[in-house]
């Protein structure tokens, strides 16, 4: 997990600033890509705050107006950015994206795939909380006798099921080099069982 503290945040908001501002700088006075940011709730939030603090542009509640600067804090799988980007010529621009992501025109840099924290966020559900209310969405009691340990139960299993992503494919699978052998070696009555992302 990246715990981003506001140091880091001071440092990535100038990089994303300076991009910003070079780019109102090359399109010249009154032909500005954009003259307002909307911050994409929550995490985008902040970001739009303190771009509106550094560049003098006002903040507006409405992302779908012309030349808007639509500001978030992370791009993941760009799910966000697609859905905020409208038909008025919008920019988008955020803190951070990861290696997969799909990219803006403007972010400050790349950032390791892996979980972050930011530090405006607060404490975050735990996955057991998370799984209480799944449990509540389906209608169940996750108080009830039955269900109290479920939380718990859900997690030892996960940790179970999917202990093969933590495990480096090349310390499982061996290969070997043998000149001598030039047929198909057959097993069958393997157990295999899938988790990809379509079951």
């Amino acid at each position: 997990m990246i715990n981003y503290g506001p140091t880091d945040f001071e440092a990535d908001l100038d990089l994303l600033a300076q991009k910003l501002m070079r780019c109102q700088g090359l399109a010249g006075i009154g032909n500005w890509p954009f003259n307002k940011i909307y911050g994409i709730p929550r995490g985008g939030l902040p970001v739009a705050i303190a771009l509106s603090n550094r560049m003098g542009l006002p903040l507006t509640d409405n992302p779908n107006q012309e030349k808007v600067l639509i500001v978030d804090d992370l791009i993941d799988s760009g799910s966000t950015m697609t859905k905020y980007r409208g038909d008025k010529g919008q920019c988008f621009a955020c803190l951070h994206v990861k290696p997969h992501s799909p990219r803006p025109e403007f972010f400050a840099r790349e950032i390791p795939n892996d979980w972050i924290r930011y530090f405006w966020e607060g404490e975050e559900a735990t996955v057991e909380e998370n799984i209480v209310r799944c449990l509540e969405f389906i209608g169940e009691d996750p108080t009830r006798e039955g269900l109290i340990e479920t939380p718990s139960r859900v997690i030892r299993a996960w940790e179970e099921i999917f202990a093969g992503y933590k495990q480096d494919p090349e310390e499982v699978f061996k290969t070997f080099d043998e000149p001598q052998v030039g047929g198909l070696v057959y097993l069958k009555d393997i157990e295999f069982y899938s988790t990809c992302e379509h079951h």
